[in-house]
């Protein structure tokens, strides 16, 4: 209908593979003086966008004195972190790729992809509540939890104008595209095990004949670049078969506000939470 539509929030640990929005990462860690460390974990295997060691060994190129460093070799670690050759040091930024930051260091240094803002984004019921607190006139497809196939129809009788172009079934706390459900009709058949949510389907206005969706990427609580993610399936996840590149200017300028003031609201509500 030519509006933009908040869907979700994350991470996004390897900024969809692009080299430029790395590079004003690090950027922001010099300015913010001590070592900067890039957070993984060995548990880490790669991902479709990225091998396994492409941000930290990308970082390096824009941080020659930058620490790689593991969850795993730091857990319950205090004022100080190891590095991967076993070197001691203190941070004075973390970037976290994968993994977790030790609970110590959470409003000490300067973190990227904080524990306490992911325990918000994970969560999309929870981001959608963060969100709506603070700007309630951002635009959010109809979204319900649901626990049973009866559970969710009650809810699309209820809202028809909503559920009218068909409806999505997604994990409350998925990634990668996994788990997402798109169907045509409210009366399509389905089943439901579990805690899903129950969403109100939005197809865009198609681009090339291909489906999309924007994501922004924020560091700081300001823009700092976008990319346009877009298939000939109506799921666009690079996970799952789509593309990614750079997002057009016409595009980002209309939802580069309303993006800096949505993190905003995340922000707000991960400073109420105590870990």
């Amino acid at each position: 209908d030519g509006n933009h539509y908040f869907i979700e929030a994350n991470s996004a640990p390897g900024v969809h593979g692009r080299v430029s929005i790395l590079g004003k990462i690090a950027d922001y860690m010099k300015k913010q003086g001590g070592v900067p460390c890039v957070m993984t974990s060995l548990k880490f295997r790669g991902h479709p966008d990225y091998p396994k060691l492409w941000v930290p060994n990308t970082m390096k190129k824009f941080l020659p004195g930058m620490r790689l460093c593991y969850e795993e070799h730091n857990k319950g670690r205090r004022k100080t972190l190891l590095d991967s050759d076993g070197n001691e040091f203190k941070p004075g930024s973390i970037f976290k790729n994968e993994g977790h930051v030790p609970r110590y260091f959470e409003g000490r240094v300067p973190i990227i992809n904080s524990r306490k803002v992911t325990v918000i984004t994970k969560d999309k019921l929870r981001t959608y509540d963060a969100v709506l607190g603070h700007i309630p006139e951002v635009p959010v497809p109809k979204t319900f939890s649901v626990r049973s196939e009866r559970g969710a129809r009650k809810r699309m009788e209820k809202n028809p104008g909503a559920f009218r172009d068909g409806f999505v079934l997604k994990p409350v706390d998925g990634a990668l595209g996994r788990g997402v459900r798109v169907y045509d009709s409210p009366d399509d058949s389905f089943g439901i095990t579990h805690e899903m949510i129950l969403q109100q389907r939005i197809i865009p206005r198609l681009r090339g004949g291909r489906y999309w969706d924007l994501r922004i990427h924020l560091l700081d609580g300001k823009f700092i670049g976008g990319i346009v993610r877009s298939s000939r399936k109506n799921v666009t996840n690079t996970a799952r078969g789509g593309t990614a590149g750079p997002a057009p200017k016409d595009l980002t300028d209309r939802v580069r506000g309303i993006s800096e003031k949505i993190v905003d609201a995340i922000e707000k509500e991960s400073r109420k939470i105590r870990l």
